[in-house]
């Protein structure tokens, strides 16, 4: 990539999500519950995700970096 290519920007987006829970058995893990990182989950499930990602300035690409389930 050129070094213009690389310039980008942080953008949030929220989403919504069909509720629903799945077992991630590499993580050992329910998925689907709100998620407040460090602070724990609880045992509501989620109906949307806040989405962290980087864009591109003067190309067209995107990189989602995070993710968050939120109620």
């Amino acid at each position: 990539m050129k070094t213009s290519d690389k310039e980008c920007i942080l953008v949030l987006d929220e989403i919504y999500l069909k509720k629903g829970l799945s077992y991630n058995a590499t993580m050992d893990v329910i998925m689907g519950y709100v998620d407040h990182g460090e602070l724990g989950r609880t045992p509501e499930a989620a109906s949307h995700a806040l989405v962290f990602m980087l864009q591109g300035i003067y190309s067209k690409w995107t990189m989602p970096v995070a993710y968050f389930n939120t109620g």
